[in-house]
C-alpha cells in the first residue's frame, strides 16, 4: 500500500529500499509461485523481508503452516551471546528460520511494538516494555539456526511478552504441572479484578493497543486463538459502533468457543444482535402457536426481534479517528467507513484513496470511492475557482 511504502522508503533510502523490493520479488518467485514447501528464501533475503515487514508493521503471507514443536530445542550458544533454536521435525536450518521469521511477525500482529533504529521495542497492555535488538541470524550446516545476537533469556522475554503461541516451542506440561499453572492463573485473575475494583491513587489507564480490522480478520481466518489485544480493539470498535456485518459473522463462531469470561461482554452483546438482524433480514413474520389458551406468540419484524439487544451507532467523528489511525485500508475498514463516506471532505476522501489497499479491495468498492473523491474532487475546484475569480467580478461590477 501507498502509506507502507512511503515509510519505507523514508526508512531505508533508495539503495536500501531496491534491495527490498528485490527481496520481494525473489520471494514471490522462489516461495508463493513454487508448489515444494521445502524451498525457502536465502538468508540474506530472510533477514531484509524481516526488517522491511518490521518497519511497515506487516506480516507474512502465505508462509504455510508452522509445525508443532518447532521451536522446541534451545540451547545457549558457546560465547554466551547467542542462541541455538532448533526442533522436533526434520528440516533444514534454513527451512526451520523461515517458519520462525513467520511466526515472529504473527506473534508482533497482536502486540504493540515499534521498530527503530534496529531495536523493537514491544509494549504488552499489562506489563513493562521489552526492547530487543533486531535479530541476526546464521544457518549453519543442520536442522537448526542461531539468532547471533539474542541470549537464551531475551529469547524467552521475545516468547513472554508477545504470548507466543506454546505448541510451537513448548512441549505439553503433565498434568501436576498443568493443575499448578491453572492455579496460578486463577490466582492472578483473582488479583487483576480486585484491582479493577479498587483502584490505587494515582493509578493511570493503561494504554490500548487497537489492532485494525484487517489485522483482526486475517488472525481469524487463519484460526489462531485470540489474544487480550484483540479482545480490547474489538471492545472498543463495539463501543464506538464499528463493528462491521462482516466482522460480526467472522465472529460469531469464535465467541461460541470461547471459555466464559474470555469475550467483553459488550462483544458478544453486539455479535449477537448484529448477526440476528442479518439472519433475520430475510424471514417474514411468522407465527408460533401456542400450547396454552393464550394469544399465539407473533414475530411481527425481523429487526424489532434483533432490537431488544442495545448496539451502539457510530458517529462521523469517531469514524474520521479511526481513518487518520489506519495506514492502510482494506475491505474491513472501507466496510467500516463507508456509511459516512458521502459526508467526507475532499482531504478525507483523498486519504482513503492514498492508504486504499488496491491488491485487497474488491473493484466494486474500489470504484465506488474512487467516484465519491471525484465528484468531491470537482466541487472542491469549483469552490476553489470562485474564491479566485470573485475579486475579479466584484472590480468588474464597479
Amino acid at each position: 500500500a501507498t502509506a507502507q511504502l512511503i515509510r519505507l522508503q523514508q526508512a531505508f533510502g533508495q539503495k536500501k529500499m531496491q534491495a527490498f523490493l528485490d527481496a520481494c520479488l525473489t520471494w514471490h518467485n522462489a516461495v508463493q509461485l513454487n508448489a515444494n514447501p521445502a524451498v525457502v528464501p536465502e538468508l540474506e533475503i530472510q533477514e531484509i523481508l524481516l526488517e522491511g515487514l518490521l518497519v511497515a508493521n506487516h506480516y507474512l503471507s502465505d508462509h504455510g503452516p508452522i509445525p508443532q514443536l518447532c521451536f522446541s530445542k534451545q540451547a545457549a550458544g558457546s560465547d554466551g551471546q547467542s542462541v541455538i533454536i532448533d526442533g522436533d521435525v526434520n528440516m533444514t536450518g534454513q527451512q526451520r528460520l523461515w517458519h520462525f521469521v513467520a511466526a515472529m511477525l504473527i506473534e508482533l500482529e497482536q502486540t504493540e511494538y515499534q521498530f527503530k533504529r534496529q531495536q523493537i521495542k514491544i509494549s504488552p497492555p499489562d506489563s513493562d516494555p521489552v526492547v530487543l535488538p533486531k535479530p541476526k541470524f546464521a544457518c549453519p550446516n543442520g536442522c537448526f539456526f542461531v539468532i547471533t545476537n539474542w541470549s537464551p533469556e531475551q529469547l524467552a522475554a521475545f516468547f513472554r511478552v508477545t504470548e507466543f503461541t506454546e505448541h510451537w516451542y513448548k512441549p505439553p506440561p503433565d498434568k501436576r504441572v498443568l493443575r499448578s499453572r491453572r492455579l496460578e492463573e486463577k490466582s492472578l485473575q483473582m488479583q487483576k479484578a480486585r484491582a479493577t475494583q479498587t483502584p490505587q491513587p494515582g493509578h493511570k489507564n493503561k494504554r490500548v493497543t487497537l489492532l485494525s480490522p484487517t489485522v483482526i480478520a486475517t488472525i481469524i481466518r487463519r484460526g489462531d486463538r485470540l489474544k487480550e489485544a484483540v479482545w480490547s480493539s474489538l471492545e472498543h470498535y463495539a463501543k464506538n459502533g464499528q463493528l462491521s456485518d462482516g466482522l460480526c459473522r467472522m465472529l460469531a463462531p469464535v465467541i461460541q468457543q470461547e471459555p466464559p469470561g474470555t469475550v467483553p461482554e459488550i462483544v458478544r452483546t453486539t455479535v449477537t444482535a448484529r448477526v440476528g438482524q442479518i439472519d433475520m433480514s430475510s424471514v417474514p413474520a411468522v407465527e408460533i402457536p401456542s400450547s396454552s389458551s393464550a394469544s399465539p406468540f407473533v414475530v411481527t419484524s425481523p429487526a424489532a426481534a434483533a432490537s431488544a439487544i442495545p448496539v451502539t451507532h457510530a458517529t462521523f467523528d469517531i469514524a474520521i479517528q479511526e481513518l487518520e489511525r489506519f495506514h492502510v485500508l482494506e475491505r474491513e475498514e472501507l466496510e467500516m467507513l463507508a456509511p459516512w463516506r458521502d459526508r467526507m471532505t475532499y482531504t478525507q476522501l483523498k486519504s482513503v484513496i492514498d492508504k486504499m489497499n488496491l491488491d485487497t479491495v474488491d473493484p466494486e468498492t474500489g470504484l465506488a470511492w474512487r467516484i465519491a473523491f471525484e465528484s468531491k474532487a470537482r466541487e472542491h475546484l469549483d469552490s476553489s475557482l470562485d474564491e479566485l475569480l470573485e475579486p475579479l467580478l466584484e472590480g468588474a461590477d464597479d
